[in-house]
């Protein structure tokens, strides 16, 4: 594969071996559960995995981790490589890896469609931040100074709000491009976001589709269905589960004592 791979345990703890293309000595260990192993990019390895375990495999696209290296750190991407860990803990990396499966897999049909999702917007600024953590403290740049964060511009405010208003019928709200219309690179924008926002970029785009559906509802005869199209949802079903999580009542009861 051309892209580093971080393979976490999600399940029970399983006796792991590893070997790499061209010999060398083959290591082994035991995989516990919410420990991750590193599989390298470019380089052919062998694993063998005993047992039943369930593996969560979150693939880190090579040229996400060359932009965190040379904007964050101001080093040139060839010369920083990840660590090749095995058997390791880290709580982040827990985190954020459990994280991303939960984006990626909660309930409702919606997962097939999570593009259009502001879900996926979250699932997208994990993966940043688990590159991110993945590059400062698991990589050949351990120790490496990192340059000061971003702030988000008060000039940016207004184009980034506007931004977000004008596509979320479209449901095609990337990471990047909310980080290109604030001018920082995605790494800075969720934590400069929610110095400003109060809540991360996901949250903030999730009230305000809700808040549209709202709207929708209260002066339209659309269908529930319809609803969700407009407003950016993956599904009619993807709209109940997160219009109850903020109000606490369905669609239609939210329609009917409107």
């Amino acid at each position: 594969m051309p892209h580093f791979c971080v393979a976490v345990n999600v399940g029970r703890a399983s006796p792991v071996a590893r070997s790499y293309e061209g010999g060398g000595r083959r290591a082994k260990a035991l995989l516990a559960p919410r420990h991750f192993s590193v599989i390298p990019a470019g380089c052919a390895s062998t694993w063998a995995i005993l047992g039943e375990p369930r593996i969560l495999l979150v693939y880190l696209h090579r040229r996400l981790l060359d932009r965190i290296v040379e904007s964050a750190y101001d080093r040139d991407p060839g010369s920083v490589v990840l660590v090749p860990r095995l058997a390791a803990h880290d709580g982040l990396v827990e985190q954020l890896s459990l994280g991303l499966m939960s984006a990626l897999v909660d309930e409702g049909d919606w997962a097939a469609t999570a593009g259009r999702s502001a879900d996926s917007l979250y699932a997208e600024s994990l993966a940043v931040s688990l590159a991110g953590h993945r590059v400062r403290l698991h990589s050949t740049l351990v120790g490496g100074r990192e340059s000061p964060q971003h702030h988000l511009p008060r000039s940016r405010v207004g184009r980034l709000t506007d931004l977000i208003e004008s596509r979320l019928a479209e449901g095609d709200l990337h990471l990047e491009d909310l980080a290109a219309e604030a001018g920082m690179h995605p790494q800075y924008l969720p934590r400069a976001f929610r110095r400003v926002f109060g809540v991360s970029p996901h949250q903030y785009v999730l009230q305000r589709r809700v808040e549209r559906a709202k709207q929708l509802l209260r002066e339209t005869d659309l269908t529930v269905a319809e609803v969700a199209a407009r407003g950016g949802f993956a599904s009619q079903s993807h709209l109940c589960m997160r219009f109850k999580r903020a109000t606490g009542v369905t669609p239609r009861r939210y329609r009917d004592c409107a």
